[in-house]
């Protein structure tokens, strides 16, 4: 070997066959140290990739889709009258993009049957909260809007020849709720098998209880009173006043929401209407319409509510 090293590197001795061999095994040789270290690379790739496929956390199943945060039931009859004068709406759920920006809205309004074209004032009021709904809700607090909202109602319903309509709507924004109101349709919240009561109705066994309690009439004058039930306030009343929450209602998972004019409640008592909303949300909407049709009341007025259950 030490000769032919000995021989190569002798300048006398060295041809161009020499030269050509001897670049030739320096390739070899490069060639084999550039081969090896490509190879040890790619095992050390391989082991690493075994590692982090052993890491891996297992693959889970793509979770279930929400259940919705309100779910809805109605109760709408024409009682023992012989047209509709009830009007009522919710603002549509599967529009998302509405619920995330304004929440829903829940409005029942019931036209006054002592005057003329009822039905068509309560269908004013729910047509001005519907189309009005996205853009005041987006200006303003939710009750401050629905205020707006009715206040706006009641001078078109003031347009209309001797009409009225009492009116009462809830907005459901993420957990809070905000309400406005006026006239006597009621606002509840069922909550641990109790309803209870949020808005004050607007009519004089109001003021009358008032004066009882402070010694200007006797409770049983207040209650004997014929004019207990005539509304102080309604939309197409010049002297409009509407009520609404000052501060959101926190809602809490398994609520029911409930709006209904006064031919549910006159019909039903407190003690009825907590059995029949027992029952599930369409349970309790079959079970009201069902209790109030039994009774067969020969002076039934129309008789309306929308439940909406909070799911959280």
């Amino acid at each position: 070997m030490d000769a032919a090293l000995i021989w190569l590197t002798q300048a006398e001795y060295l041809g161009l066959a020499a030269y050509v061999w001897l670049a030739a095994l320096l390739v070899l040789a490069v060639a084999a140290i550039v081969l090896t270290a490509l190879m040890r690379k790619r095992r050390k790739g391989r082991k690493m990739a075994k590692t982090a496929k052993a890491e891996t956390p297992p693959r889970t199943l793509e979770p279930r889709a929400r259940e919705p945060r309100l779910e809805i039931a109605n109760v709408h009859g024409i009682g023992a009258r012989s047209y509709q004068q009830d009007a009522f709406a919710v603002s549509p759920l599967s529009d998302t993009g509405l619920c995330e920006r304004c929440g829903v809205l829940l409005v029942l309004a019931d036209g006054m049957g002592g005057m003329t074209d009822g039905g068509k004032a309560s269908a004013i009021v729910v047509d001005t909260l519907m189309h009005g709904f996205a853009e005041e809700t987006l200006m303003a607090d939710p009750s401050v809007a629905l205020a707006s909202l009715l206040y706006r109602a009641g001078l078109k319903v003031l347009k209309l020849d001797n009409s009225g309509s009492t009116a009462i709507a809830a907005v459901v924004r993420g957990s809070k709720l905000h309400f406005a109101a006026c006239g006597d349709s009621r606002l509840a919240l069922y909550r641990g098998g109790a309803l209870l009561p949020l808005n004050r109705e607007q009519n004089y066994a109001v003021l009358l209880d008032d004066r009882a309690a402070r010694g200007d009439i006797s409770y049983e004058e207040a209650a004997r009173d014929p004019q207990r039930q005539a509304l102080t306030s309604y939309a197409g009343s010049a002297q409009l006043k509407v009520d609404r929450s000052l501060l959101p209602v926190t809602l809490c998972a398994g609520d029911v929401i409930v709006l209904m004019s006064d031919g549910v409640y006159n019909a039903l008592g407190e003690e009825e209407l907590n059995g029949c909303l027992a029952c599930g949300l369409y349970g309790a909407a079959e079970e009201i319409e069902n209790a109030i049709l039994s009774k067969n009341l020969q002076d039934q007025d129309n008789f309306t509510a929308i439940l909406a259950k909070f799911n959280g």
